[in-house]
């Protein structure tokens, strides 16, 4: 793998077109142009509002910024094909996830693909081991910092913003268009995923706003993957109210409070329209209270480094054996904690090896019978094997383990519907 610290690359190929992936008989990506030669695609394939990827067109084809997920890549081409775009020869990546780099196989046979340090280690180290992604997913040219690109006619700067929504988020600025890619850096008006498990943090999180607020000229665009185009001004806002809410649940911490107190009071109550996304209320209160908590001083490495090689060559039920074996003679050399657990589950969801993931989840729930969050997941577990009663009985445990878990309220609702 190559990589770089601060260098210009004068990308010009001539190799001859890939091909590419048939487009869809009607494509439903909207196109809007941000620049003579840079627009905005949004494919609608996994997500209500959309995915984002931006493409800036040359002569010698296509500069990608994210390519969106697999499901939506045809659609992507279809965009493409219908500006006159050639063949994809380079695709930078804002981090790791599908949504954002699972187009790219499809779109980038044969280019350039370029991320952060940190994405090359999700994509092939611990976790991905269990739901490794597609050939020609991960990047050919990986940085550590900064990275300046020379593609179109255009100077593309891509930073990298450390332990912000994960371990290897970076914003791409297009110099002469004004516009900044900026990933899922930005989600106004809805409460962000901070992914404390992947490296993320909520100080890394608000850090980055203000960088972003600030350090770009006036009149810049600020590119949302999933949202709007924003101004500085917009962001400086997002990111008040974001400390405003880490605020009220600071100041529930010191008074005593839980997470679980503070989300049955409904803390965040104050942001009635935030929780229209994927991540609830209660989701974000346990991220900002997760984020006050001091580091564990244990040096014992996580169970999860022994458990994922048994699943690597095994089953789930290998790795539970091998959990309450390790548990039983070994516990002073590992930490055993739910979190971890619950984490590998929904790794083995990814990678469609659903029993495995019933299995992990049910050893999860009875480790940590008291916990809604653990019967919450494996009635997501059941779901997706389409055990429908299974479903109901745990997230029907989690709701009574948690009232304000409206998650598990809008499964049920939907669960007792078919």
């Amino acid at each position: 793998m190559t990589r770089a610290r601060s260098i210009v690359l004068a990308v010009l190929f001539t190799t001859p077109l890939v091909a590419q992936e048939p487009a869809p008989a009607t494509p439903t990506a909207r196109t809007v142009k941000l620049a003579d030669n840079l627009y905005e695609i949004t494919t609608f394939t996994d997500s209500p509002i959309g995915v984002k990827v931006l493409a800036l067109v040359g002569p010698d084809g296509v500069l990608l910024i994210d390519s969106g997920t697999a499901e939506g890549a045809s659609e992507v081409r279809s965009a493409l094909d219908a500006v006159g775009a050639g063949p994809v020869r380079v695709i930078i990546n804002t981090h790791y996830h599908d949504d954002h780099l699972g187009g790219n196989p499809i779109l980038g046979k044969g280019a350039l693909i370029v991320a952060h340090d940190a994405v090359a280690r999700r994509l092939t180290t611990g976790l991905a081991l269990l739901a490794p992604p597609p050939a020609g997913t991960a990047p050919t040219l990986t940085f550590d910092h900064t990275l300046t690109l020379r593609f179109a006619g255009e100077e593309l700067r891509a930073v990298y913003r450390p332990a912000a929504h994960t371990d290897g988020d970076v914003t791409v600025q297009l110099v002469h268009a004004g516009v900044v890619a900026v990933g899922d850096l930005i989600f106004p008006d809805r409460f962000p995923f901070v992914e404390l498990d992947a490296g993320g943090t909520l100080a890394g999180y608000l850090a980055t706003l203000a960088a972003l607020a600030s350090e770009y000229p006036a009149g810049t665009r600020f590119v949302a993957a999933h949202g709007a185009v924003y101004s500085a001004a917009q962001i400086a806002s997002y990111r008040s109210e974001l400390a405003a809410m880490d605020e009220k649940v600071r100041a529930a911490l010191a008074a005593g409070s839980t997470i679980e107190r503070m989300q049955r009071d409904r803390l965040l109550a104050a942001w009635p329209e935030w929780g229209t996304s994927f991540i609830s209320p209660e989701d974000f209160i346990a991220t900002l209270a997760e984020a006050e908590r001091p580091a564990p001083a244990s040096s014992q490495p996580p169970v999860l480094d022994r458990l994922i090689p048994a699943l690597v060559s095994g089953t789930g039920n290998d790795a539970v054996r091998l959990y309450r074996s390790l548990k039983t003679q070994q516990p002073p050399a590992y930490t055993f904690a739910e979190k971890d657990l619950n984490r590998l589950g929904y790794a083995l969801l990814e990678g469609k090896r659903t029993g495995d993931a019933v299995a992990i989840f049910a050893l999860n729930v009875e480790e940590h019978s008291t916990s809604w969050n653990a019967f919450d997941s494996l009635g997501e577990a059941y779901m997706s094997a389409g055990k429908r009663e299974l479903a109901i009985v745990f997230y029907s445990k989690s709701l009574e383990l948690n009232p304000s878990n409206s998650r598990a309220s809008r499964q049920l609702e939907r669960l007792k519907a078919r």
